[in-house]
């Protein structure tokens, strides 16, 4: 079943629930859903607050400055910076390789991925005036449908078939390694250019 709405606002999250009222008079409702809508350049906004981002497309997206999976808030940001851009190899790449802008506006961070940009991953951090980094996002573009290519186990768990920030899948080569964490904090380090030396 689909349907379609008009007269929504751009670059609005909207939560919708379908219902059913049975022969017996009771309604009930689904699970509400949210999708986001674009802007009139295509800026595409996320719907529900993260702390990575997967993107597969080139182009403009959008986030609402909130802490993580959480509803907070963030003031006080005057700017939106990219720290760092990796592609998990020794040859490397420069900031603006991956993610060419970051900028606030109102409440959102706006970023573009670069038309000729290869998979890989990025850090954009939000500053105040005095240059202090007030929260940060890991942007992972990706050229795979992690949906598609989910891997589901006997205990019916259903994981990501690489490591989160890999560029490849394939056992073996670099680009299987991904992001590295170090416990208890939300921000990935670079993964390894070679499996001998970090980069």
């Amino acid at each position: 079943i689909s349907a379609q709405i008009s007269g929504l606002n751009q670059m609005t999250k909207y939560y919708v629930k379908a219902y059913a009222i049975f022969a017996n008079g009771i309604t009930e409702y689904s699970q509400p859903k949210t999708f986001s809508t674009l802007s009139e350049d295509g800026t595409r906004l996320f719907s529900d607050p993260a702390n990575c981002f997967i993107v597969n497309k080139a182009g403009k997206y959008a986030f609402e400055m909130l802490k993580g999976n959480s509803n907070e808030p963030i003031s006080n940001a005057v700017k939106a910076e990219i720290l760092w851009e990796t592609n998990n190899t020794t040859t490397g790449v420069s900031k603006g390789n991956i993610v060419s802008s970051a900028e606030i506006n109102e409440n959102l961070v706006l970023f573009n991925i670069v038309e000729s940009a290869e998979p890989g991953n990025a850090l954009i951090a939000i500053k105040d005036s005095e240059d202090n980094i007030l929260w940060s996002w890991h942007i992972w573009y990706a050229d795979f449908d992690p949906e598609d290519s989910a891997q589901t186990y006997s205990n019916g768990s259903v994981l990501m078939d690489r490591n989160l920030g890999a560029i490849s899948a394939t056992g073996g080569d670099t680009g299987s390694l991904g992001l590295m964490y170090q416990w208890g904090r939300k921000d990935p380090f670079m993964g390894g250019g070679d499996f001998n030396n970090t980069y």
